[in-house]
């Protein structure tokens, strides 16, 4: 077997660790959610990323319900919702599962969302898009906080002027 440094392919030893790294942090993050399962202890974590596993597994999920009113579904658009946790360092935004929000039946769409995050922009997308990005933007609300009493958003009213010009507003309301 060929050592897993050489003089001939010194890329090899970092490719053979980043490889190792991930599979550690799968097996701990199923260990984590096997032991939070079996002992219906909570898990919590003051700080994670987008790019560690823990953050999406092991999250609490609550159901997220999004009215895109006739004034945003048209044109056969896709709807998505980007998320992010305000005021933590070096969390990143990202599309919820990297995908388009389920349609549940005419305006209404229905998606699961990490406890974690606390701030959401609905981003209507374009027809021909295979996956939620900012170049496939239509429109986008503003900035949203969620209220877990308030898990429900409806399309309201364009903006018209300042830093959110031509972004819509959503009102939160509970679920019915």
């Amino acid at each position: 077997m060929a050592p897993f440094r050489s003089e001939s392919d010194p890329c090899r030893y970092e490719t053979m660790k980043t490889s190792v790294n991930k599979k550690l942090l799968f097996a701990l993050a199923l260990l984590a959610v096997g032991a939070a399962s079996a002992t219906g202890v909570g898990v919590s974590f003051s700080g994670f990323t987008k790019t560690t596993l823990i953050d999406q597994t092991v999250a609490v999920k609550r159901t997220m319900y999004f009215d895109a009113t006739s004034a945003w579904n048209t044109d056969s658009a896709k709807m998505a919702a980007w998320v992010w946790r305000e005021g933590t360092d070096g969390f990143d935004g990202f599309f919820v599962d990297n995908a388009f929000i389920p349609n549940i039946g005419g305006n209404n769409y229905r998606f699961s969302l990490p406890s974690l995050v606390n701030r959401i922009i609905f981003v209507r997308c374009q027809d021909t898009a295979t996956v939620p990005s900012w170049d496939a933007k239509w429109n986008q609300t503003v900035n949203l906080n969620i209220d877990d009493t308030k898990l429900k958003f409806t399309i309201t009213n364009q903006v018209s002027g300042g830093d959110d010009d031509g972004k819509y507003n959503a009102t939160a309301s509970a679920p019915a």
